[in-house]
C-alpha cells in the first residue's frame, strides 16, 4: 500500500472516530418532574445526607436552625438533586433554599 493511500485511509478512520465521539455527546434531557414525587424524593435526599429521619422534615423546617445544616451540606444536597433531575441549579439560588418548600419552588422554577 502506498504512503498516500495509507494516509487517506488513516484520515478517513480518524474522521469516522470523531463522528462517533460527537454523537455520544448528546445532551441529556431533564427528567420530567412529577410534583407528587418531587417532595418525596427531595425529603429522602435531605434525610440521607443530613442523616435524619424523613419524618423530621416538614415543609417549613428551617434547615440551618432546625437541622443544623451548613453551606457545605446545602451544596451536597444541591448537587444530588441536580444529578437526580438532570438540571442545573445556579448557585445564586442557594441562599433561597432554606426549607423544603423553598427547594421545591427552586426546582420547579429551574426545571420549567
Amino acid at each position: 500500500m502506498s504512503k498516500k493511500r495509507k494516509k487517506k485511509t488513516t484520515v478517513r478512520a480518524n474522521k469516522e472516530a470523531n463522528k462517533s465521539k460527537k454523537s455520544k455527546k448528546v445532551k441529556k434531557r431533564p427528567q420530567k418532574i412529577e410534583s407528587g414525587q418531587l417532595e418525596k424524593v427531595v425529603k429522602s435526599v435531605i434525610a440521607k445526607i443530613v442523616e435524619i429521619d424523613v419524618k423530621k422534615i416538614k415543609p417549613d423546617t428551617d434547615f440551618a436552625k432546625d437541622l443544623n445544616m451548613n453551606s457545605m451540606t446545602a451544596l451536597e444536597i444541591l448537587a444530588a438533586l441536580e444529578k437526580i433531575y438532570k438540571i442545573e441549579i445556579p448557585e445564586e439560588y442557594l441562599p433561597r433554599m432554606r426549607s423544603l418548600k423553598d427547594i421545591l419552588k427552586v426546582i420547579q422554577k429551574v426545571a420549567s
